[in-house]
């Protein structure tokens, strides 16, 4: 770790996680924000107890270090930080690891000290999502993104307070598991957090806006508009197989259908929040629910210009 004598430090690790290989061994990707493949500090005998012998072997063998560093910051400031940098790289996806345990610490008379341990995260992955890939990209990504999420929850008048609603809901839908479709009831209610449907036309609506985000077809709409039959079902506590568009018998074909629509609005929902984020012009639309209505007020290739590049709905990682 790269913690200046007498600083503090906070950060994440994912046990099991696979650093893509253009992440450096241990590199400021923000400023005083590194990512690391291995936790670089000795723990201490009476951590080691705390922890176990066997997270102690999984951490030993590596994986993904996210942590912040600075002087005269309190811990509540560099946890906040830490926080905020890795709800921008969970924003984009869920790694795949082992456990997450969170640390602080400092920098004391010569040698780094932790102080704090925590284990309290669960983290649920998308049922055959394609893996999320720590590559560089997303680390400066989480940076950015995290910047901006503490910028609205500090901003004044409310101030981008749907966007940074929405970003919660994608985030707890992390820790959501799918058994019934809670999951994917999540990640639809953020995607009609953002395009703000209106009642008695919310279904088309929904179709129609979210195609901003997609490459519009036939059979982007039929798709879209199944998924908020099968939101509204989850939401009144159905099944959500009695929503699907089409009539299946053979029930693991429903599940299998419920879980490709899950894949799809995971996708959607993540690339659309982020781009927000990313996007100085985009960010400033999301501001307020006037410059929200204006943007949705814009005519269809207006609309498209100012969003940019697309995801398309047929894509292997959504199929």
């Amino acid at each position: 770790m790269q913690v200046a004598p007498d600083a503090g430090f906070s950060g994440w690790f994912f046990t099991g996680a696979e650093v893509q290989a253009d992440v450096p061994e241990d590199a400021e990707v923000g400023d005083g924000v590194y990512v690391a493949r291995n936790l670089g500090v000795e723990i201490q005998a009476h951590w080691k107890d705390w922890l176990g012998s066997i997270l102690i072997d999984e951490i030993a063998h590596g994986g993904l270090l996210l942590y912040v560093t600075a002087r005269d910051a309190s811990f509540e400031a560099l946890q906040k930080r830490r926080e905020d940098v890795l709800n921008g790289l969970l924003l984009q996806g869920i790694p795949e690891h082992l456990r997450a345990i969170s640390l602080t610490g400092a920098h004391v008379a010569g040698r780094l000290e932790i102080q704090q341990f925590s284990r309290s995260r669960e983290l649920q992955a998308v049922f055959e999502a394609e893996e999320f890939r720590l590559t560089l990209a997303a680390f400066h990504r989480a940076v950015l993104i995290g910047k901006r999420l503490r910028e609205i929850q500090d901003a004044a008048n409310g101030r981008g307070a749907r966007l940074i609603r929405t970003a919660r809901v994608l985030l707890n839908a992390n820790r959501t598991s799918n058994s019934h479709g809670e999951r994917f009831h999540q990640l639809v209610r953020a995607l009609d957090g953002l395009v703000k449907t209106r009642q008695g036309t919310g279904c088309s609506d929904f179709a129609h806006r979210v195609q901003t985000f997609t490459v519009a077809s036939q059979d982007t709409w039929a798709t879209l508009t199944e998924m908020y039959d099968v939101r509204g079902a989850v939401e009144h506590l159905k099944d959500p197989a009695s929503a699907l568009a089409v009539t299946l018998t053979d029930q693991d074909a429903k599940y299998e259908r419920v879980n490709r629509l899950t894949r799809q609005a995971d996708a959607l929902a993540r690339c659309a929040v982020c781009r927000i984020l990313e996007s100085e012009p985009l960010y400033q639309s999301f501001m307020t629910e006037e410059s929200i209505d204006r943007f949705w007020a814009l005519q269809n290739h207006e609309r498209s210009a100012v969003w940019g590049r697309r995801v398309r709905l047929d894509i292997r990682k959504i199929q």
